[in-house]
């Protein structure tokens, strides 16, 4: 008997030794597959007994109906929508901007879990455009495999809105997934040239183009994708929550203006981890209204740093709170862990967390700037105003500072910063100078423990 059940059951790829065996592996079968029985104990006692092999086969031809249908059901339930069944060409040059959008529109109304796809060995041609849900899945991807291309002139702009190239605006439970292929290409160099950072002109450009842009999304996922050549950031993140950003490269020259890594403003739950990036500006941004943002693994450079704001422009008032971020190397950057509010900002900044951060050849390792975008040694401004940041910690810093003044705390005169902690801070001057470095403080209050190089300056 036992070699009968194993012979009729060894042509779907398994062998039991019995039927214990067989019952564990049938555990998994979705009880709606299996017809329903009303069976007394002494009945089921009497057919296990006389007919256990007919019971196997019956078993077998279940087991393989029910993978049957599981296959069934996994191909049925993600049907796929390539940008190619919609008249894209892909070659670089055709305007592959309309197939886009017809693939998200049918792909955004499928229920199941639907997947749009950009084919690999492509490379597609897309104007600016913003893809609109709600739409009808709680499981949508967008798997990017080719390469898309911005359009290289400013021009093409004219008329619409300056600020984005790709953008989802009210979508939620999505998932944009390059599989560690996909490229973003944002051919910025002709934005650059009119910025007004280098170009002096009254018809200099302000504002450029983001590559990726998620505005009012709920459950978003950004993983293994590049972004290259942006016109203004990489990728921005406005109104949005729990949001994870994951294994991502994003690269635009150092000197490129105002192309800042991640943006983040008026959004909750935001995670960014393992990623690499350089940029001509922050590699990310935390702008008003970002909390809970978790940032950990990340290599930053070229650019200015990790910075929180700039804040309070204008004496707005702003509020940031919960912000950690963690194991981060730092290479030639303008700046390290960096908060920057303008004089006349008002609110709060509160419980923030740099840890283990590996710092080579950085201007400003450590900095807190409460008088941004105002001249050196200009006097302060009157105004009452102040953004209060309270309970910042810096532990497990170690590197080299470009600058003598290594730990810079320049706080508000009208508002103090509180609660600022200092712990194994080894920081040293770059190359080959024995020059110590230094730390500067004004209105700064708060305590340092552990080793503490340079030497704190905190008020407590």
């Amino acid at each position: 008997m036992a070699e009968k059940s194993l012979q009729i059951l060894s042509f779907t790829g398994t062998v039991f030794a019995d039927i214990s065996d067989l019952l564990q592996e049938f555990s998994f079968i979705n009880p709606s597959f299996l017809p329903k029985f009303d069976i007394l104990p002494n009945v089921l006692d009497l057919l296990c007994q006389k007919y256990i092999p007919v019971l196997l086969d019956l078993l077998s031809i279940v087991y393989m109906l029910s993978l049957g249908s599981a296959m069934f059901s996994v191909a049925w339930s993600q049907r796929k929508y390539n940008v190619l069944s919609y008249g894209a060409v892909g070659n670089g040059i055709v305007d592959d901007t309309m197939a886009f959008m017809k693939a998200w529109n049918d792909t955004c109304k499928d229920s199941r879990r639907p997947v749009m796809v950009v084919p690999m060995g492509k490379t597609f041609l897309v104007y600016p455009v913003t893809l609109f849900g709600p739409c009808n899945s709680s499981n949508l991807i967008v798997m990017i495999l080719g390469t898309i291309i911005a359009p290289d002139h400013p021009n093409v702009w004219n008329g619409r809105f300056h600020g984005t190239w790709l953008a989802f605006r009210y979508v939620n439970d999505l998932t944009v997934s390059g599989n560690g292929v996909g490229v973003l290409d944002g051919r910025g160099h002709r934005w650059w040239e009119i910025s007004c950072r280098y170009n002096k002109s009254k018809d200099c450009n302000i504002l450029s183009p983001t590559i990726i842009s998620f505005e009012m999304c709920k459950n978003v996922n950004l993983r293994r994708i590049s972004t290259v050549r942006s016109g203004g950031g990489h990728i921005a993140v406005f109104g949005c929550e729990n949001v994870r950003f994951s294994i991502l490269n994003l690269q635009s020259p150092g000197k490129s203006p105002n192309t800042d890594g991640i943006h983040i403003s008026h959004s909750n739950f935001v995670h960014i981890h393992k990623s690499v990036i350089g940029s001509g500006d922050d590699c990310i941004s935390m702008l008003d209204r970002s909390y809970n943002v978790n940032i950990t693994n990340i290599n930053c450079g070229p650019g200015h740093g990790i910075s929180i704001g700039s804040l309070g422009s204008d004496g707005t008032k702003v509020d940031v709170q919960n912000i950690t971020i963690r194991n981060v190397n730092f290479y030639k950057t303008t700046n390290g862990a960096r908060i920057k509010t303008w004089q006349e900002g008002r609110g709060r900044v509160r419980n923030v967390e740099f840890s283990n951060i590996n710092l080579t050849d950085v201007k400003n390792p450590i900095i807190i700037d409460q008088h941004y975008g105002e001249p050196k040694n200009a006097p302060p401004k009157k105004t009452k105003n102040g953004v209060h940041i309270t309970e910042v910690r810096y532990s497990g810093f170690v590197g080299t500072s470009m600058t003598d003044v290594a730990i810079n705390f320049n706080c508000s005169e009208n508002v103090p910063c509180t609660d600022i902690s200092l712990e194994n801070i080894r920081l040293a001057k770059s190359g080959k100078s024995r020059k110590k470095v230094s730390a500067s403080c004004n209105n700064a209050h708060g305590f340092a423990k552990g080793v503490v190089v340079p030497a704190s300056c905190l008020v407590y």
